[in-house]
């Protein structure tokens, strides 16, 4: 992918779970990377049903492709 295909910025978050002095939990998010994406917005073809077919969720509307960043694993969940 080329990095002029490349034009939308996107952050990669974590999502962290802390608890407070009380005990109460809370959901704090904590950016990873921020990366420039190519995004693909859903069109009605053979390869975008066979991506489909391969995700975690049953319905799919976009897609970001980034190049591999160096010791970061990111996965469905």
């Amino acid at each position: 992918m080329s990095l002029g295909k490349m034009n939308t910025n996107i952050n990669i978050i974590n999502t962290t779970p802390t608890k407070d002095a009380e005990g109460f939990t809370t959901h704090g998010d904590a950016i990873i990377a921020s990366v420039r994406v190519h995004k693909e917005s859903r069109a009605n073809t053979a390869v975008w049903e066979r991506i489909v077919n391969n995700t975690a969720f049953s319905t799919v509307t976009a897609i970001f492709r980034f190049r591999k960043i160096p010791e970061l694993t990111i996965d469905r969940s």
